[in-house]
């Protein structure tokens, strides 16, 4: 009797607790979006957009290139965390079937509460975990730069790329979404799970406010950035 009573109890508590748990967040491992293993490559084709503009009516000085980038996994060591900082080589081609050439180098490292990325020596908290739609951060918390708000605005959902690659779980990371009549400054991140990133969008300009230019959203100056996977994999 007294067992079957324990039985019971258990039962009505497991209960509970499922009852009780939040349903917006997704109890994966911080790993499964931001994998990091020595050896991991990731290949994104690139394709940015600079301006130098004097008219609204002219893109004479607009600049398009396309490029690829290689993201490569080649070293870790322990840190002060108790965990583990990745060095991550970057390199760069105009071509995949030519050489790369070496870019710069990253490391990054992910602890139970976030991910963090070190560009050029300056570490961004790239997400945060657990995660829940609407969750907000500081991206600059371990640098000196303004505190700048990331926000997490979907999760553990489908995602499909431009060049028609399908992810079914991913989650995006609006890092800004500012525009007006007189800047833009939009930028975002997507990451797969058992992935990582496989698009990163960012469009930093100022648009021409001289003039029959004003309200046209015609970029004067900026950068507009396109980054998408093209294949990942272990070498």
């Amino acid at each position: 009797m007294k067992k079957i009573r324990r039985i019971i109890l258990f039962i009505c508590e497991a209960a509970w607790v499922l009852g009780c748990s939040n349903p917006d967040v997704v109890p994966l491992n911080p790993e499964s979006y931001f994998p990091l293993r020595v050896g991991d490559y990731r290949v994104y084709q690139v394709t940015t957009t600079s301006y130098n503009q004097l008219t609204c009516s002219s893109h004479a000085n607009d600049t398009t290139k396309n490029f690829f980038i290689k993201t490569w996994v080649t070293d870790s060591a322990k840190n002060a965390e108790g965990g583990y900082t990745y060095v991550i080589q970057r390199l760069t081609t105009a071509d995949t079937t030519q050489a790369w050439q070496n870019l710069d180098t990253w490391s990054a490292r992910v602890s139970a509460n976030q991910a963090v990325v070190y560009e050029e020596n300056i570490p961004y908290v790239k997400i945060v975990f657990p995660l829940r739609d609407s969750t907000t951060w500081n991206a600059n918390l371990y640098n000196n730069l303004a505190e700048t708000d990331y926000k997490l605005i979907n999760h553990n959902v489908p995602y499909t790329l431009a060049n028609g690659k399908k992810f079914s779980t991913t989650l995006s990371v609006r890092q800004s979404n500012t525009q007006n009549l007189v800047n833009k400054d939009v930028r975002t991140e997507v990451y797969a799970s058992s992935v990582g990133l496989i698009y990163r969008s960012s469009s930093v300009v100022v648009y021409l406010t001289d003039g029959n230019c004003f309200g046209t959203q015609t970029p004067k100056t900026g950068l507009d950035y396109q980054q998408i996977l093209l294949r990942y994999g272990h070498q």
